[in-house]
């Protein structure tokens, strides 16, 4: 019961952590792809490109959601 709490804290950090990669990978996204489009509109591409969620971003969603649970689950046991 005493390493509850500290599992919480460290379980919350990797998932700060873990937003904060996929906020930096969304963003650096929607600035490529607005770069793109630039490009595209004075003719310097020959087609437009969309960019598709990557299995990398897909299987850290799931991780984040995957801790989410996990951390309810230790709360809740706490609060008990």
């Amino acid at each position: 019961m005493k390493d509850k709490p500290f599992l919480a804290v460290l379980l919350s950090l990797g998932l700060l952590i873990l937003i904060m990669g996929l906020v930096s990978h969304a963003s650096f996204n929607r600035a490529l792809s607005q770069r793109r489009e630039r490009l595209y509109e004075l003719k310097l591409l020959r087609r437009s490109v969309q960019y598709h969620m990557t299995p990398t971003y897909l299987a850290a969603l799931l991780l984040l959601l995957i801790g989410l649970g996990a951390l309810v689950s230790i709360l809740w046991r706490l609060v008990q």
